[in-house]
């Protein structure tokens, strides 16, 4: 058994993103997301323990 057997593929988080669809969400960079959207903000996500959601722009 290889180590990366364990991980899933990108398609379930693929799955979670399409159920957020036209949802609209500010995040913790105080900037706002249109899931969906063509015009929406792009995303970061910092993992951890407590996960940082910002926009792609705060997040450089």
């Amino acid at each position: 058994m290889g180590r990366f057997e364990k991980y899933e593929d990108t398609e379930i988080l693929r799955e979670v993103i399409k159920k957020l669809k036209n949802k609209k969400c500010r995040l913790d960079c105080g900037h706002h997301v249109t899931f969906g959207s063509n015009l929406g903000q792009d995303i970061t996500i910092r993992n951890g323990k407590e996960p940082k959601i910002i926009c792609s722009q705060c997040g450089y």
